[in-house]
């Protein structure tokens, strides 16, 4: 979808995202974003993306023209905002959540369940500890989650 391809491997749980001249890589058991490991020293810049990650807090922040990122180690939470939409990911469940414009994508740890819907679509995932509704453009999101 505009040069947006995803790719997951269910064993090795790994995320690639290629979005207009980036991307990401995800390792579940070693919980890299194709960085250094060790040192978690994440550095990137092309024509519209910043990375920048420090290991002592694990803190990522990635400013697009109209989203951004936060990730903190202690918590293990990820949001992302573009435009109308929003990211979680909570490391304790292994849940992600990601949306780009018209299309969302679902991805749980345990179940390693994917689900995309594109254009003007609504998404509904109920887990044993969580529940999202994502509706498009101008849409609302009500997450409930018992530690949140």
């Amino acid at each position: 979808d505009r040069g947006h391809v995803h790719y997951e491997n269910d064993r090795e749980h790994s995320h690639n995202r290629n979005d207009r001249g980036h991307t990401h890589y995800e390792n579940d058991r070693g919980h890299k974003h194709y960085e250094n490991d060790r040192g978690h020293a994440h550095n990137r810049n092309d024509r519209e993306h910043a990375h920048y990650e420090n290991d002592r807090e694990h803190a990522l922040y990635e400013n697009d023209r109209e989203h951004a990122h936060y990730e903190n180690d202690r918590e293990h939470k990820y949001y992302q905002y573009d435009k109308n939409h929003a990211h979680y990911e909570n490391d304790s469940e292994h849940k992600y959540y990601q949306y780009d414009k018209n299309h969302a994508h679902y991805e749980n740890d345990r179940e390693h369940k994917y689900y995309q819907y594109d254009k003007n679509h609504t998404h509904y995932e109920n887990d044993r500890e969580h529940k999202y509704y994502q509706y498009d453009k101008n849409h609302a999101h009500y997450e409930n989650d018992r530690e949140h």
